[in-house]
């Protein structure tokens, strides 16, 4: 599956997402958290998985929050969360 803001490899029962933002030192925007979000499931339904890494390309691993984002569909940081992070992470806690 080709994804705009991440990769995802499988390779001896190993999943890897890689963030692939390295310009905005993969700060997290809407479609970062869709891609995460669909990778995720993929890993999670896989039963052949049993490791997954993620990492960032380039110098950091994630700055966090892409603070420059304007266009996103989010109303506010409570239904970012709510939408957004939420979905993403519950599965993994």
């Amino acid at each position: 599956m080709s994804y705009e803001t991440i990769s995802l490899d499988v390779e001896n029962r190993v999943a890897t997402i890689t963030i692939n933002r390295p310009k905005m030192m993969n700060a997290f925007n809407e479609q970062l958290i869709w891609d995460m979000g669909d990778a995720t499931e993929i890993v999670k339904n896989d039963s052949e998985i049993r490791v997954l890494v993620i990492t960032g390309e380039g110098r950091g691993f994630s700055a966090g929050a892409d603070l420059t984002e304007r266009e996103a569909s989010w109303s506010d940081t409570k239904d970012a969360l709510l939408r957004g992070y939420h979905p993403f992470f519950k599965e993994y806690y």
